[in-house]
């Protein structure tokens, strides 16, 4: 059986990460934050496409996870295109919030 994966999107300080780090908590999650992601990679590319390309490795990270654990992932996410190409590589039954 696959986890889920949760994906939280919102504009900066809207408390996306308050809201993954409880559902972490209550739900026994593995938490993937945009915050904390930057520290692993140095992601200096905030064009369009820079962004785009950040953001589906990180789904592409956050499905091979879900193999073993529930994912909670907290990333603005600005482009309703890219969006629906994360929701493609994420496991059947994920949402984004």
């Amino acid at each position: 059986m696959v986890n889920k994966v949760v994906w939280l999107i919102g504009l900066s300080g809207a408390g996306k990460t308050t809201i993954a780090e409880a559902a972490v908590k209550r739900f026994n999650a593995e938490l993937l934050d945009g915050d904390t992601i930057r520290d692993f990679f140095s992601n200096s590319d905030f064009s369009r496409e820079g962004r785009e390309r950040h953001l589906l490795g990180i789904a592409r990270m956050a499905a091979m996870i879900a193999k073993h654990t529930p994912v909670i992932c907290s990333f603005i996410t600005p482009y309703e295109d890219v969006r629906e190409k994360i929701l493609e590589i994420l496991p059947e039954g994920s949402v984004m919030v």
